[in-house]
């Protein structure tokens, strides 16, 4: 949450109202929407472009940006060129994070307490008298089963993404039932814990893939997010064919005049790209000597023993 990206669109014939259209997939969080917050020229057009949800789907869709009653929201644009800006907020998903990030908070709290009575290996033969010894410790317990049903409330059905609290909830009363048994539970409770601040963290991140952007009128034929049939084929019978012929392992070629030189890189493709880009950029753009990166997979000596 608030990291952005910014885009740049060129060639706005001319100044006006048009409408924002964008093919996209998300299907990393299960059961669940991430969001964007998209200004346009440093400004949020209406409401409906502030945490704008993007809901969870495993096949690519088309979203145009809409009001609560369905209708598209317009934004005005200059003639020329024009930013776009999307960064990543959590949603109506904030107050419900907080809430069980500051709960886990008193937890860990709670559990130092805990110890500093116990010990990391209390004995089992031992009253500790817990609830007398550590004031507000039945009350920190009660409040994380409000937490999981407002997310529930909020996604509009019950989700698998709120079973870590709901387990934690379940534990928590349970040992509100048997408050003696606390001491010999302590290392679930350390991991219930653990638990929950991971839940946390993987609950703030917002992933989002995006194929392109449309800039256009309302009166626009927006294409299908989803290749048709025939295409489809075509695509799998091309990459059929490259499979023979195209080397997957190199990243950039020489263009055949000047120095050239070739670079293993053991990587993956990703860092291999981001590599190839810098390289062009600022090596070759400066040398004039271009670079083939070569991902190899094994290790450099074995490469070298064997030519």
């Amino acid at each position: 949450p608030g990291s952005w990206i910014t885009y740049t669109v060129e060639d706005i014939p001319e100044d006006g109202l048009y409408y924002l259209t964008l093919k996209y997939r998300q299907n990393v969080q299960t059961g669940m929407s991430t969001f964007r917050t998209i200004t346009v020229n440093g400004e949020v057009p209406s409401a409906s472009f502030e945490n704008a949800a993007f809901p969870y789907g495993l096949d690519w869709e088309n979203k145009t940006i809409v009001d609560k009653a369905g209708n598209p929201c317009p934004i005005y644009l200059k003639k020329g060129t024009n930013e776009i800006r999307f960064q990543a907020t959590v949603g109506k998903w904030a107050d419900v994070l907080r809430a069980v990030e500051e709960s886990n908070r008193r937890l860990n709290d709670m559990y130092i307490q805990i110890v500093m009575v116990t010990g990391t290996s209390p004995d089992k033969y031992r009253d500790y008298d817990l609830e007398k010894e550590i004031p507000g410790l039945i009350s920190c317990f009660t409040e994380e089963k409000e937490a999981a049903d407002e997310f529930d409330r909020l996604n509009g059905s019950k989700s698998t993404q709120a079973e870590t609290v709901r387990r934690a909830v379940t534990q928590l009363e349970s040992m509100l039932e048997k408050p003696k048994t606390i001491p010999q539970r302590i290392s679930n409770f350390r991991d219930t814990v653990s638990n929950l601040s991971s839940w946390v963290y993987g609950n703030m991140w917002q992933p989002l893939e995006l194929d392109y952007i449309l800039i256009h009128s309302a009166q626009a034929e927006i294409p299908p997010a989803k290749a048709g049939f025939l295409a489809g084929v075509r695509h799998l019978f091309g990459s059929f064919v490259a499979s023979f012929t195209q080397d997957y392992n190199s990243m950039g070629d020489s263009d055949g005049t000047g120095e050239s030189i070739t670079v293993w890189l053991n990587s993956g493709r990703d860092q291999g790209q981001i590599m190839k880009d810098m390289i062009t950029d600022d090596f070759t753009a400066e040398t004039g000597i271009s670079v083939k990166l070569s991902l190899v997979q094994a290790g450099f000596i074995e490469a070298t023993l064997a030519g």
